[in-house]
């Protein structure tokens, strides 16, 4: 079986409505920046879902214990 090529892929970022840029040209600062942003966006996806459809979360982590 002949082997296929390798796929190549450019993660382009763009920060604050500017030109997006390689990911890897990226500084250390602008790198942090950027996974604190998606770190809270996609927490506040899931906590959106979930609040949306609580019988995912119950059936995922279980029905809160009473008090």
């Amino acid at each position: 079986m002949a082997k296929r090529k390798e796929l190549t892929y450019c993660c382009m970022v763009e920060i604050d409505g500017a030109e997006a840029v390689p990911l890897e040209s990226l500084t250390a600062e602008q790198l942090a920046y950027c996974r604190r942003v998606w770190t809270e966006r996609i927490a506040q996806t899931v906590n959106d879902y979930y609040r949306n459809h609580p019988e995912e979360y119950y059936a995922r982590y279980g029905q809160p214990e009473a008090q």
